[in-house]
């Protein structure tokens, strides 16, 4: 699903409280999924879920959509290869490229 949970909110609005220390970075919002699935259909499924994570950013806490670059991954990029249909693998991550920091939220 490329929906929010609504447990995971309250981690981006942690991470927005921090964006917002930063106006001027440079910001990647990369999403990704499990391998069940074409590649076709994970593609899209994860730009859609880097897209909500944006969205919701962007709306709800006066962040620049300009700053920001929407990226899918598909299931290229597992975080457990070993294990490529777990849940582990469906996430979203936000990379402030200007200091390097990582932060990163599962998705259901």
């Amino acid at each position: 699903s490329a929906a929010l949970r609504p447990d995971l909110r309250s981690d981006l609005r942690a991470i927005a409280a921090n964006l917002q220390q930063y106006p001027n970075s440079t910001i990647i919002v990369t999403g990704h999924t499990d391998s069940t699935g074409t590649m076709a259909y994970n593609q899209s499924l994860s730009e859609r879920r880097a897209q909500a994570v944006l969205k919701y950013l962007s709306d709800n806490f006066n962040l620049t959509d300009s700053n920001f670059t929407v990226v899918g991954y598909g299931f290229e990029r597992l975080m457990d290869p070993a294990s490529p249909k777990s849940g582990v693998n469906r996430r979203v991550q936000i990379v402030n490229l200007t200091d390097g920091k990582t932060a990163s939220a599962s998705q259901p």
